[in-house]
């Protein structure tokens, strides 16, 4: 009789199958539950380093107008395929070691860091210096900088010539007159009305200094985030011309619907809007990963998450630094 108890009270102790399949019922739903709060907090925490990030980027050109009283040269020539104001940033970003490794094997840096003619043109310099990145370019510039890249990006980390991509271009302002072509007059730096400015002559470059933000640094965009586009994606074109950071993308050309000039630099305008996924001018469009807009640096260093929906209007008056407009980004 004892014994005939214990095996029924033994019986009891275990589940049915009916009680396992609910119980395994209950857990998928709090996953299914539970799986979006995580994405949501890990997106978060992406969001807030590519912030991190922003900032330091924001810094660093401040410690660098400090020192040469002007922010750096967007880029110092329009073959779209030269170093950057991402490079002219090194030092400033504690990576001093690298940039002195670079100027040491022959990297071109425009004269007092530009403003005014270089002196040299720099359109005949071949090797040394070297004012090109090529597919030849030594394991310097190859090096991965997890400061000029976004967790939540999807490109691949490399192109094909083995150079680490980046997330971040400076702010060329609007399309005034003929600018969205860089062969066009207008596109040289005298005539944008952004911060970071391209240069289409091969004996000049030009700059920017704060006191020339005269909508007021905290009104004016000086970079922001970038990422899949028309032409710049993971799986097409298949030669991966997407940005890189130290400057202009070999597999890029001088068309600046392109990844050529949009390997550093980026429009703001109406039709340039953030997040556009569509059309040639998307190219050129600053926008990101992370849901619903993108990440901004402004003129005086702060960083704001900028809504995809922000009027164009208002968009375009963020992106110019003399232009007078009353709006401000909300």
């Amino acid at each position: 009789m004892k014994r005939s108890c214990a095996v029924r009270k033994s019986l009891r102790q275990g589940f049915t199958l009916v009680e396992l399949l609910v119980v395994i019922a209950i857990i998928g739903v709090l996953v299914a539950l539970l799986l979006p709060a995580v994405q949501a907090a890990r997106e978060a925490a992406r969001r807030t380093q590519c912030s991190n990030n922003m900032k330091q980027i924001g810094l660093a050109a401040h410690n660098f107008h400090d020192t040469y009283n002007k922010l750096p040269v967007g880029t110092h020539d329009d073959d779209h395929k030269s170093y950057c104001w991402r490079t002219w940033l090194l030092p400033f970003v504690e990576q001093g070691n690298l940039y002195n490794r670079m100027i040491a094997d022959g990297m071109w840096v425009p004269p007092g860091m530009g403003g005014g003619p270089n002196g040299v043109p720099t359109l005949n310099i071949d090797t040394v210096p070297k004012s090109e990145i090529t597919g030849a370019t030594g394991d310097l510039l190859k090096v991965k900088l997890g400061f000029y890249t976004c967790p939540s990006d999807t490109l691949p980390e490399r192109d094909n010539d083995g150079y680490f991509k980046t997330n971040y271009c400076g702010n060329m302002g609007p399309t005034v007159g003929t600018i969205s072509t860089c062969a066009a007059a207008d596109s040289k730096g005298e005539y944008q009305q952004g911060v970071f400015l391209l240069s289409n002559q091969n004996t000049d470059t030009w700059v920017v200094r704060l006191a020339d933000i005269t909508d007021g640094t905290s009104n004016t965009i000086m970079a922001g985030e970038i990422s899949e586009s028309l032409n710049i994606n993971k799986t097409t074109p298949a030669d991966k011309r997407f940005p890189i950071w130290p400057g202009g993308n070999n597999n890029g050309d001088c068309n600046l619907g392109s990844a050529g000039s949009a390997g550093m630099l980026r429009f703001i305008d109406t039709a340039y809007f953030i997040n556009r996924k569509t059309g040639n001018e998307s190219n050129m469009c600053f926008g990101s990963k992370h849901p619903g807009g993108a990440m901004l640096s402004l003129g005086d260093a702060s960083v704001r998450f900028i809504n995809e929906s922000v009027s164009t209007t208002v968009w375009r008056a963020a992106g110019t630094r003399y232009g007078g407009e009353s709006d401000l980004l909300p």
